[in-house]
């Protein structure tokens, strides 16, 4: 992932040399904003854009080969079915693997679909940057914004309205991207921990479950229980993490609609201009 994600970065730096490649520096991740000399939010985009990539090809070859396990396994538990000696327990732990099989599967589905969403709102939003950013179109910052305005379109969640109307498309994106993210992680972690449930119970439905002791029972109920609190615990956290993304995007809006007061932009971004010079610079 390393390599990639370096790869990434040179490519983008590359890119952001050549002003005839416009079209294209506005595809890459991070490129417009290195043309920019700007590198630490091009560096952001193209890291974040690598990693969640790399993770989302991974994930893909983690399920296929698992799919081919789970056929496995379904092909043992119905060859086990037709021997009559088999005891209740044996039956039922070869049923509970295949349902475990099953459901390590589908996490794996939506791990690659849940990394995938990442990469693409990564993408689309250094897209969206890129764009902005090449044909000027939020680089009116001579009129003074609103806080109260810019407030109250921030508390509109997923879609950044308080930084689009401060001028800040890379903060829009940010926001957006962040968001959704969590949010769409948390319902997939939601529909995990149902999964487990849903296994828990047809288990407990399974013909020769009656016939097992208290102590067998609680083996097979305690090994669902901890997949399903496991996925709820992932859900409130990704759940925790968007009320910060949210929180983030309504006082940063907050914040810049008082700040385009000033005359002098402010900026925590250290400059990279090749003439010296002493300035104060904060940027939220």
């Amino acid at each position: 992932m390393i390599k990639a994600v370096l790869l990434t970065l040179t490519l983008s730096m590359c890119l952001s040399a050549e002003a005839s490649l416009s079209p294209l520096r506005i595809a890459i991740p991070g490129a417009v904003r290195f043309s920019r000399q700007d590198p630490l939010r091009g560096a952001l985009q193209a890291s974040l854009f690598t990693g969640f990539s790399t993770a989302t090809i991974a994930r893909r070859q983690i399920y296929h080969a698992q799919y081919d396990s789970v056929d496995l396994r379904k092909e043992a538990y119905y060859e086990l079915t037709d021997i009559h000696e088999t005891s209740s327990y044996r039956r039922i732990t070869y049923f509970n693997d295949l349902l475990a099989e099953e459901y390590s599967l589908e996490r794996e589905r939506r791990r690659y679909y849940n990394y995938a969403l990442w990469a693409g709102g990564v993408f689309a939003w250094s897209l969206f940057d890129g764009i902005a950013v090449e044909q000027n179109l939020f680089d009116d910052r001579s009129t003074p914004r609103e806080p109260r305005r810019a407030l109250r379109l921030s508390l509109i969640p997923f879609l950044g309205l308080g930084q689009l109307y401060n001028g800040e498309s890379y903060k829009a994106g940010f926001v957006w991207t962040t968001q959704i993210g969590c949010a769409f992680s948390a319902i997939q972690l939601g529909a995990a921990s149902r999964d487990a449930e849903d296994a828990m119970k047809r288990v407990h439905a399974h013909g020769e479950y009656d016939n097992l002791t208290e102590r067998e029972k609680e083996e097979f109920t305690s090994f669902w229980e901890d997949r399903y609190d496991r996925a709820q615990r992932e859900r409130t956290m990704f759940l925790w993490y968007g009320v910060v993304a949210y929180l983030y995007g309504v006082f940063d809006a907050y914040i810049d609609a008082h700040l385009s007061n000033f005359n002098t932009p402010f900026s925590l971004v250290p400059s990279w201009n090749s003439s010296p010079e002493i300035a104060l610079i904060i940027p939220f």
